[in-house]
């Protein structure tokens, strides 16, 4: 849709087309005539943006200044624009299985640091000057595949490395550029409170060691990508999130528009368990935690596999269960569960009341994997139809708070 306003700043608000399996130019143009262009045109809007995801297959097929051009060409035929790019899954993030390999390679790899600059040079073709760009990127790296003091150090050094060369291209490119780590259950910044450590104990200190130009580059082109169902797994409170950021100095350059399903009282809903325990399939990783009665988050399983199987004793321990399966945004819930997304809208409000974000991106990836359950009559499967019940759901939300369309208001 066009930019929204509220009479004094904007915002873009667009889809993730992470949902949409796009390796090869060919298969861009696909989906943007298949379900992009369609999804515009329900909405009855003349342009649209799009956080597009682009890996390092795609990313090499954009080597050349004309197939850059041709890119952008073909999205403004199509009533598109560009406002963020996806660069979390740098592999193939709709294959068969995807589970573990979508954090590879990590941030402590140099391969990770240069398709990641690539791709902003890319990036910086597909919007006019003077425009920013939000461009998401994996949270270091996945805890199991390493988590040491000294993975962390490398890490936070080759993001600083990144930040400074973005600060470079912005500068010689007249475009405002971002890379905003995204934080997700399991990987290095995986909560709020490790997000901030991450930061303060390794990424600051990284930027202070190559001096006051570097320190800066971090604090303009480092901000983070706030995800609302990885939050809502995790029991975080957006509010609270931004106030730990803010303390750290850390800014918020892109958010997820996303919710997740939650199961109360877990010992005793059968329904619910089912229908978890139904979401578990070959492709991605669903994280899964469990709150305590007090409180506390009192389990963390790194996958759907054997949730089926917890014993009564950790069910009854626990108060309600949240995974990282991304729904959609227009569906309350079903038998045994509920989606999070009156949690979403709080996220909506906070990050447009306290913080500069202006990259909303939703972001539901999962329409090719939901199982053959009761949530297929509650949300159906119907790719367009989906993205355009979700679009105005986010819509209607960010109506609440003041903004409509550009073009609408100037008419």
């Amino acid at each position: 849709m066009p930019r929204l306003t509220d009479g004094t700043r904007h915002l873009d608000l667009g889809y993730s087309t992470n949902v949409h399996r796009a390796e090869r130019l060919r298969d861009v143009y696909t989906y943007l005539d298949a379900i992009t262009v369609p999804v515009r045109e329900r909405l009855d809007v003349d342009r649209m943006g799009i956080d597009l995801r682009l890996g390092k297959s795609l990313a090499d097929r954009l080597a050349s200044p004309d197939a850059r051009r041709a890119l952008r060409d073909g999205l403004d035929e199509r009533g598109l624009y560009t406002f963020g790019i996806n660069a979390f899954p740098l592999g193939d993030f709709q294959a068969e299985r995807v589970k573990d390999d979508v954090y590879r390679p990590d941030w402590r790899d140099p391969q990770r640091l240069a398709a990641t600059l690539a791709i902003a040079e890319i990036g910086c073709d597909l919007v006019d000057e003077g425009q920013s760009l939000a461009i998401s990127t994996v949270a270091g790296g996945y805890r199991p595949h390493g988590d040491t003091p000294e993975i962390r150090d490398r890490m936070a050094r080759h993001l600083v490395d990144a930040a400074v060369a973005l600060a470079q291209l912005a500068d010689a490119r007249g475009r405002h550029l971002t890379l905003a780590p995204e934080p997700e259950p399991d990987t290095t910044m995986d909560d709020r409170a490790s997000t901030v450590a991450f930061y303060a104990d390794h990424v600051l200190p990284a930027a202070e060691r190559r001096g006051a130009d570097a320190l800066d580059a971090v604090r303009t082109h480092l901000p983070v990508t706030l995800d609302a169902c990885h939050l809502s797994v995790a029991f975080e409170t957006p509010a609270d999130t931004v106030d730990a950021l803010s303390g750290v100095g850390v800014a918020v350059g892109k958010a997820n528009v996303s919710c997740c399903p939650r199961i109360v009282d877990p010992s005793t809903n059968v329904a619910g368990r089912r229908f978890l325990a139904a979401l578990d399939e070959p492709r991605f990783l669903h994280q899964t935690w469990g709150r305590a009665h007090d409180g506390s988050v009192a389990l963390r399983l790194a996958d759907l596999v054997g949730f089926a199987d917890l014993d009564a004793t950790t069910l009854d321990a626990l108060d309600e269960i949240r995974s990282h399966f991304h729904l959609p945004l227009f569906g309350a819930g079903g038998p045994g569960f509920r989606t999070t997304r009156d949690e979403t809208a709080d996220f909506l409000g906070v990050l447009v009341e306290r913080t500069p974000c202006t990259a909303f991106a939703v972001e539901t990836y999962t329409w090719h994997v939901f199982p053959d359950t009761p949530l297929v009559g509650a949300f159906g499967t119907d790719v367009v139809q989906g993205l355009t019940l979700e679009l105005e759901w986010a819509l209607e939300r960010l109506a609440e708070l003041g903004f409509t369309p550009v073009d609408a208001e100037a008419a």
